[in-house]
């Protein structure tokens, strides 16, 4: 296995387990709610008639017959145990997904050593005895694994923001910087913040938790007070699904093109795929908050890699409907410079499809895009309503 494809597998498998908690709350919360509905309804529907078929000179303590407390009080029981499980599987998700990006960065932070075996000279830690005889006569590999395991651990021991500085102080990367820039800090933050109060303190909110949050409580215009419940509706785990999908996506790239400055081909490739395959899924949040990083990163194998990244940032704006934001991006460039492909691109993002055919017809014939881009590339979504898209798609292709 090539270097860069630790690193990529790394970030993969990380988002592949990510997505698989993504596709399944919202089926089990939703089945949850509805199973409970159901189930309050009957249940009260119990209670009713329980009630309407009492004595009224019963004594409080017992008021229902007797031998209809017992199916009462299971039916009681079972209600109870729908209504908490409906309100702790949100928490179940949060911790879950902050679970896989705490496995994700031990990962990522045993392949630095991989990658960088000299890093280990700077690995200084405090060894017992038994420890120390349980390595003597090892093999080199095995006391460098012991070193980076124990290295990997103390660092997911610290807090969220200590954990970031350390790839910052290791490897020279700007992770703060990056995120307190794009603004991804903040709801980072919030999320370590509310799931240390899942973990460890029954969801509650604490005043630790108030004055870590200050930036995200004014963002979202919230006034959580001391002993308040945190719930978590979809929106808040889709959110989190995003920011920690954002953020794992980033520290793997960052880390990548710090230590393997030679692969710069193969990982814009990663993220070019990523990215579009996010908008051809339609997730265009999260594609656009990596669209964004992507053009910020300054170095690329081509500079062909550079202004498709541009476009496929324009047009994850178009499709959130900021076409303010997609047309101040593509100002940015003279597309006129480029390929037919860069200039139909254009063309489309900004609704000029009347200025489209003698575009698409030479990229067509060219090849600057291909068949399958114009069928599946999402920014050709409401061009191919139109005839110029079909006449000429139909003339070039028909073969």
């Amino acid at each position: 296995m090539e270097n860069y494809e630790i690193i990529e597998k790394v970030c993969n498998d990380y988002l592949s387990e990510l997505n698989s908690l993504r596709e399944i709350y919202p089926i089990v919360i939703e089945n949850a709610q509805k199973d409970y509905d159901n189930y309050k309804k009957e249940f009260d529907n119990i209670k009713q008639k329980l009630e309407e078929q009492t004595d009224t000179k019963r004594s409080k303590k017992h008021p229902m017959p007797l031998e209809k407390r017992q199916d009462y009080i299971q039916k009681e029981e079972l209600y109870e145990i729908k209504k908490y499980a409906l309100k702790d599987m949100p928490t179940a998700f949060i911790l879950s997904m902050v679970a896989l990006y705490d496995y994700f960065l031990k990962t990522l932070i045993k392949t630095i050593y991989t990658l960088q075996p000299d890093l280990l000279n700077s690995i200084q830690r405090v060894i017992t005895y038994s420890d120390l005889s349980s390595l003597v006569e090892k093999k080199e590999e095995t006391i460098n694994a012991f070193f980076v395991e124990k290295e990997a651990d103390m660092v997911l021991r610290e807090n969220y923001l200590e954990q970031l500085s350390w790839f910052d102080k290791k490897i020279g990367l700007t992770l703060m910087d990056i995120f307190k820039e794009n603004k991804s800090l903040v709801f980072f933050t919030e999320l370590m913040e509310r799931r240390n109060l899942y973990a460890h303190n029954g969801g509650y909110v604490s005043g630790y938790y108030l004055n870590q949050t200050k930036d995200w409580l004014q963002i979202k215009r919230e006034n959580y007070t001391i002993n308040q419940y945190l719930e978590a509706d979809i929106d808040y785990l889709n959110n989190a699904y995003e920011i920690l999908y954002e953020i794992g996506v980033e520290i793997s790239h960052l880390t990548w093109r710090k230590l393997l400055k030679s692969n710069l081909r193969e990982s814009d490739r990663h993220l070019h795929n990523m990215t579009y395959k996010l908008l051809l899924l339609g997730k265009y949040r999260i594609a656009n908050r990596l669209l964004k990083f992507a053009c910020s990163l300054g170095k690329y194998h081509s500079d062909q890699v550079r202004r498709i990244h541009k476009i496929n940032l324009a047009q994850s704006y178009k499709w959130l409907g900021k076409e303010d934001k997609c047309q101040e991006i593509l100002l940015q460039e003279d597309w006129t410079a480029c390929d037919s492909s860069f200039q139909l691109a254009e063309k489309v993002l900004l609704d000029k499809f009347d200025e489209c055919e003698e575009l698409m017809t030479i990229a067509a014939q060219s090849g600057d895009i291909e068949k399958t881009s114009f069928i599946e590339w999402p920014l050709f979504r409401k061009f191919r309503d139109t005839a110029i898209y079909k006449e000429i798609f139909n003339k070039c292709f028909s073969s």
